[in-house]
């Protein structure tokens, strides 16, 4: 495999191509956390194509109910410890 252009970098109209998913996903995912990382260069929003491809893997389910486990998984990840 040809990992030269993994690093190559998406504006959010072009992640949102690659991923299948809208702008708007993309935008909203930003703020509550649950979208591909990414880096802020100034006012641009930028994606690395090997984040992309790696955020796609861990979503990898083999049913619903698995995906649902994990969905609530990454939740409380995000969330931290309960006080």
């Amino acid at each position: 495999m040809d990992t030269t252009d993994d690093n190559e970098l998406f504006v959010t109209e072009q992640a949102a191509d690659f991923l299948g998913l809208s702008v708007s996903w993309m935008m909203k995912a930003r703020v509550t956390g649950d979208g591909p990382p990414f880096a802020k260069l100034s006012r641009r929003v930028m994606y690395r194509k090997s984040d992309l491809i790696a955020w796609v893997s861990e979503r990898i389910c083999n049913s619903t109910s698995e995906y649902e486990i994990e969905a609530l998984r990454r939740h409380a990840e995000r969330k931290g410890p309960a006080e």
